[in-house]
């Protein structure tokens, strides 16, 4: 199979539908879809701004800094460590075998008036695991009135449609980061179910609740 090397940064600004493998060495801006490549592989420490849909045989990113400017879908194997994921409002969806390894940082942004903000989704027929990670960190952003939080307030930050197999971080391995009032988002839960953050009901603040330390 042919073999795209990207030396510099690059804009996908059109689809690109072949067997081959890409390969980014600098931050990459894809604006199109990728689809049937057999893999993809992103450089450390840069950035793959992600407006479509990603199809391939294999993703490689480890150390690579992933941001959503939209949602989407992830159809690829991936076995990736040490990745920041930015879903900002968006939803990322994996449909193919995902497994997170060492540290993984998921930011998302939520919204307090919608209840809702950005999420991994779990697809049908999906496997992804998170119980090889050394810790998962969520750091919550909100661009609206925090004070419109309520103690029945939640953000599944994790979620699953039917028929996928989800293997969770461990409990003691969550850290939600929280910085200032939205402290106020500091309860979770992360099982079988999905990773889900619960409101505290303590304006003071909190020590995961639910989630332990």
């Amino acid at each position: 199979m042919a073999t795209a090397n990207f030396k510099d940064a690059v804009l996908i600004d059109a689809p690109i539908d072949n067997g081959g493998t890409l390969k980014f060495n600098e931050n990459v801006w894809l604006k199109q879809e990728i689809k049937n490549a057999e893999s993809i592989e992103i450089a450390s420490n840069k950035f793959m701004l992600l407006e479509k849909n990603i199809k391939a045989g294999t993703l490689i990113a480890d150390e690579a800094n992933l941001v959503l400017l939209n949602n989407l879908e992830m159809n690829t194997n991936l076995n990736v460590r040490d990745v920041i994921l930015d879903v900002a409002t968006y939803e990322l969806k994996y449909t193919g075998n995902v497994t997170h390894n060492g540290l993984l940082t998921i930011i998302t942004h939520f919204d307090t008036v919608l209840q809702k903000g950005g999420h991994i989704l779990v697809g049908n027929g999906a496997n992804v695991d998170m119980s090889g990670l050394d810790n998962l960190i969520v750091k919550i952003k909100s661009r609206s009135d925090i004070t419109k939080i309520t103690s029945d307030a939640k953000h599944q930050v994790v979620t699953l449609e039917a028929g996928t197999t989800f293997t969770p971080a461990p409990q003691a391995k969550v850290t939600i980061d929280a910085s200032g009032e939205q402290n106020r988002v500091v309860r979770w839960v992360s099982d079988a179910n999905g990773l889900v953050l619960l409101a505290n009901t303590d304006n003071g603040g909190g020590n995961g609740g639910d989630g332990g330390d």
